[in-house]
């Protein structure tokens, strides 16, 4: 039988990749260029530097550096606010 330690040390293996002594699993994200779907990976879920985001009618779609030089003056930089 388990005690209740043992089950905890189980969840918690369950939540780290092997390995990696305890450090809980990244999950990566991918982001995707709309005009010429150029791919980037990224470990956090922020737009990567020098992407640019335009919003249409609610949407929001990412662009990547080089596509973002064409885009309308709507369009912002990431990490820039209005």
């Amino acid at each position: 039988m388990h005690t209740s330690k043992a089950k905890s040390r189980s969840r918690q293996r369950a939540r780290t990749w092997p390995g990696d002594a305890g450090h809980p699993r990244s999950v990566p994200c991918t982001f995707t260029c709309t005009a010429c779907e150029a791919i980037e990976h990224r470990p956090m879920p922020v737009l990567p530097d020098g992407w640019a985001i335009e919003e249409i009618r609610g949407d929001y779609y990412a662009y990547c550096p080089e596509c973002a030089v064409d885009l309308p003056g709507g369009a912002r930089p990431q990490g820039s606010r209005r």
